[in-house]
């Protein structure tokens, strides 16, 4: 069987490639800890094969193509431990967002939590989930071009929400399934019944409680828009941890990375920029937390999708569905960071601010996240009418004021942590 020996083959040839890699240095011992694991599982997949050289063809034919699946879904994620060790990536917040991931995740049931940090050729922050094996481990990319850039740190937060709603199942949550439901069915009732049976007609509806009672054909109807509230809920539920983690910074660094908008179509597993901008601000009302009142005037709608009609009718109704969960979702977010989590405290980036205008760290700073809003007040001072740092480096050129600044923003976090290391008696070696 010689596609078994190409299989074989092919596995080995990655194996060597990891072998090579463990050689490199890690600046942290979460990225050889996860090649250490693919090692481990490419050692056994290799070992099984072996193991069927005389078995059914059949069998051994499907076993393979579960290994070559294995190599398109892992080799991106070698690729990106390998980045992990470049020094464009901002290793003074690698052991902060390790600490920060710890106490919000509480993933106590796979035992220590394992943080990647890398940066990607993607601009979108994003992470990896849901590999075997790999339960208790966070990967976190950042653009390559700006992983260095501590200013983007709150875009973290964010992706640390994809773990927080898949570690505590939301997804598959019968009552929040339920809502989504009910909630999308109200939108057709009562809100666009009219354009409802103009695209459906040939279901026959005469009024709106022949939905209810035809459920089980009509339910097939709003499974999309279903689908898509589900995708919107998450991505949600996401920037509102991200807004409840690092308060305004967050807004801040969304502004930087994403207004006013691409030109592009919107995805429809997000919502619109503007409904999304929108349900930020209202979350950072009930989080108390302030925005410049023309924060919405930074971004452009999103472009309306070409697809066919009853798509685009899918995707009108989850945004109405979506304007009845938000409630729900900003208080999920609320009740999913622990309440122990400091918020920002405005003295406290006060003290910051005047202590960036001499060029120096922060002494006792509470948390990152006042590290950041300090820093971001600090740098949109700057961009509109200039700040006292800026003249201080008035003889050094533009570029390299601001590579001093995030020096400066990147010197305070590496501070911070150390207060934490002594504060509580922990050992450098525990990365």
């Amino acid at each position: 069987m010689i596609f078994l020996q190409y299989t074989l083959k092919r596995i080995q040839a990655l194996i060597e490639e990891i072998n090579f890699l463990m050689e490199c240095e890690f600046p942290y011992k979460d990225s050889n800890i996860a090649l250490k694991r693919l090692k481990r599982y490419f050692n056994d997949l290799k070992n099984h094969l072996e193991s069927l050289s005389n078995r059914d063809e059949e069998l051994v034919k499907q076993n393979c193509s579960k290994a070559l699946d294995d190599l398109f879904i892992y080799l991106p994620l070698i690729g990106f431990i390998l980045r992990s060790t470049n020094i464009r990536n901002a290793f003074e917040f690698y052991r902060p967002l390790r600490r920060l991931s710890k106490h919000i995740l509480n993933i106590n049931d796979y035992g220590e939590v394992h943080v990647v940090l890398s940066s990607e050729w993607d601009y979108s922050p994003f992470t990896y989930w849901g590999f075997p094996g790999f339960e208790g481990f966070v990967f976190i990319g950042l653009p390559a071009h700006e992983s260095g850039n501590p200013l983007l740190i709150p875009l973290v937060g964010h992706e640390l929400g994809h773990h927080i709603w898949k570690i505590k199942k939301i997804p598959t949550d019968s009552t929040f399934q339920l809502k989504i439901k009910r909630s999308v069915i109200d939108c057709v009732k009562k809100k666009r019944w009219a354009e409802y049976i103009k695209i459906f007609s040939d279901l026959a509806l005469k009024n709106p409680d022949d939905f209810d009672s035809n459920f089980l054909l009509t339910s097939t109807t709003i499974s999309t828009a279903e689908k898509f509230v589900m995708k919107q809920s998450e991505e949600t539920f996401c920037d509102f941890v991200a807004l409840r983690v690092f308060g305004k910074a967050y807004l801040d660094a969304f502004a930087y990375l994403l207004s006013p908008n691409n030109s592009g179509e919107r995805n429809m597993y997000y919502p619109s920029m503007r409904n999304r901008v929108h349900n930020l601000l209202k979350a950072a009302k009930v989080y108390n937390i302030n925005y410049e009142t023309n924060y919405h005037s930074l971004f452009n709608e999103s472009l309306s999708p070409m697809r066919a009609e009853r798509e685009l009718f899918q995707l009108k109704l989850s945004d109405d569905a979506m304007d009845m969960l938000i409630d729900d979702l900003i208080v999920m977010v609320n009740k999913s960071i622990d309440e122990s989590y400091i918020n920002s405290d405005r003295n406290n980036i006060k003290l910051i601010k005047k202590r960036f205008d001499k060029l120096v760290p922060a002494e006792n700073c509470k948390s990152i996240a006042d590290i950041l809003n300090a820093a971001w007040e600090i740098y949109n001072e700057h961009l509109i009418n200039g700040s006292k740092i800026w003249k201080n480096l008035a003889h050094i050129d533009s570029n390299n004021q601001d590579k001093i600044f995030k020096d400066l923003i990147l010197k305070n976090i590496e501070v911070f942590e150390i207060g934490q290391i002594l504060q509580n008696n922990e050992m450098l070696s525990d990365i």
